[in-house]
């Protein structure tokens, strides 16, 4: 009985998980993209955290509005008065929060510490790169990047592999805190599959998400005792007891009491509450192979901590020089790309790809197709084929301009 009730819950957990501002990007759910303007989304968006932006109310249906993805094809003469420059900042990789969202692998930078200044030598802060995006819109910080696989845009109707977008939102420059700031800068990269070579780049990103993945599946299968989809499921029965527990208090008159079963091999698991009682707990197997294992929490180095320590991910701070320096590019004014679809966006896609590998790509599609959420479960958003974005939509009379070297002034 035990095994059928943990199938039926893995099967119920591999579908969709139901949450308000669910959607979807597969053509037989009834949130596909054609109908994400009934997706609950007005009150639950992480957009909104910047009060200037017009977030609140679902546009994805309003045919007239500005909606992105499109294909990009020049018709309008370049619009900026200079290259893409770029601020370094302080912050690395490591600084940066990976997650792996339902609908895209995702990494942002630490925003409010710094904002609010903070920092001290017990609490530092790091300042996150910036880039300065011309046409009078000055230098902004990175907010955020997401890896959509594949490609959003396409360029004169050629569909690429993958596309990793920066969001700016927050201004360098105090004086300029207030120019355009109801408007999202969105800069993007296109990548290709180009044979079995690793792009060194992508790499340093794929490694932190993997990162968190593998966390994740220790934390659900170890942690906090939930079967793990990678892991076999028991078809042995709950043992049953054979007679009923002794009582034996414990030496500490704080502690709660020990429960030790009668010798009988059949007995249940022994719970044996250690010195911490504030950290999560590990589930250790009994030295009987055929016993259930004996719940006890441990101490403070926990699942994360030591899994951690065994990767060592190099630290590296050149976040936006690799995909965008002295690239060329289309510009637009769009929207976002997942609900709710306010065009509230100028983006800015370089018109060369980056070459990744056939692996990369792989372990892209992988890691978003094994999305679990807070309570462990499956969750992922996209199609079948791995599928995570949203199809082109109409043009309605938008200018495209394209900029390269002969068009900047200085």
């Amino acid at each position: 009985m035990r095994a059928r009730t943990n199938a039926a819950i893995i099967l119920a957990h591999v579908g969709y998980v139901s949450s308000v501002g669910r959607f979807s990007y597969r053509e037989d759910d009834n949130k596909r993209p054609e109908r994400w303007e009934s997706v609950k989304q007005a009150d639950r968006n992480e957009w909104q955290k910047w009060e200037p932006l017009n977030v609140d109310s679902n546009e994805c249906g309003r045919k007239k509005n500005k909606q992105s993805p499109i294909d990009l094809i020049k018709n309008s003469a370049c619009e900026s008065d200079h290259e893409m420059l770029f601020v370094e900042g302080t912050c690395e990789l490591a600084d940066v929060r990976f997650e792996i969202k339902p609908y895209s692998l995702k990494g942002t930078y630490p925003r409010d510490h710094f904002l609010r200044g903070n920092c001290t030598q017990e609490s530092p802060c790091c300042t996150p790169p910036a880039l300065d995006l011309s046409d009078s819109f000055h230098a902004r910080h990175t907010n955020a990047f997401e890896l959509k696989v594949p490609g959003e845009h396409t360029i004169n109707g050629t569909r690429y592999d993958a596309e990793l977008q920066f969001s700016h939102l927050d201004h360098v420059d105090e004086e300029y805190r207030t120019n355009r700031d109801n408007l999202i800068a969105m800069t993007s990269r296109l990548l290709r599959v180009d044979g079995t070579k690793n792009n060194r780049y992508i790499e340093k990103f794929l490694q932190h998400w993997e990162e968190v993945a593998a966390l994740k599946e220790e934390e659900c299968s170890v942690g906090r005792g939930i079967t793990s989809f990678f892991s076999p499921v028991t078809t042995d029965p709950t043992p049953t007891p054979t007679g009923p527990p002794t009582y034996v208090p414990t030496a500490a008159a704080t502690d709660p009491p020990t429960y030790v079963p009668t010798a009988s091999t059949t007995d249940p698991p022994t719970y044996v509450p250690t010195a911490s009682t504030t950290d999560p707990p590990t589930y250790i197997p009994t030295a009987a192979t055929t016993d259930p294992p004996t719940y006890i929490p441990t101490a403070a180095t926990d699942v994360k901590t030591s899994f951690v320590s065994n990767r060592r991910l190099k630290k590296d701070k050149t976040i936006l020089h690799a995909p965008f320096r002295n690239q060329y590019y289309y510009g637009y004014k769009g929207s976002l790309t997942i609900p709710p679809c306010s065009d509230i966006v100028l983006w800015y896609v370089v018109d060369k790809p980056m070459e990744i590998s056939r692996s990369q790509l792989a372990r892209m599609k992988k890691l978003i197709m094994n999305h679990r959420d807070d309570h462990c479960r499956r969750g992922t958003y996209a199609n079948f084929d791995g599928h995570v974005n949203r199809p082109l939509q109409p043009l309605n009379d938008r200018d495209i301009f394209h900029c390269d070297e002969s068009d900047y002034s200085n």
